[in-house]
């Protein structure tokens, strides 16, 4: 899924029960930091 920057994504977050919870997620990074950084971070 290609993504770019301000798009709104839905992602799964573990919970400290370990359960996991889909929450929505905005995208503030572009893809030159992705580029030069060569990560992704939630």
């Amino acid at each position: 899924m290609r993504v770019q920057q301000r798009d709104i994504v839905e992602l799964n977050y573990e919970l400290p029960n370990g359960k996991f919870k889909t929450h929505p997620a905005l995208i503030i990074s572009n893809s030159n930091v992705l580029e030069t950084e060569d990560s992704f971070m939630q």
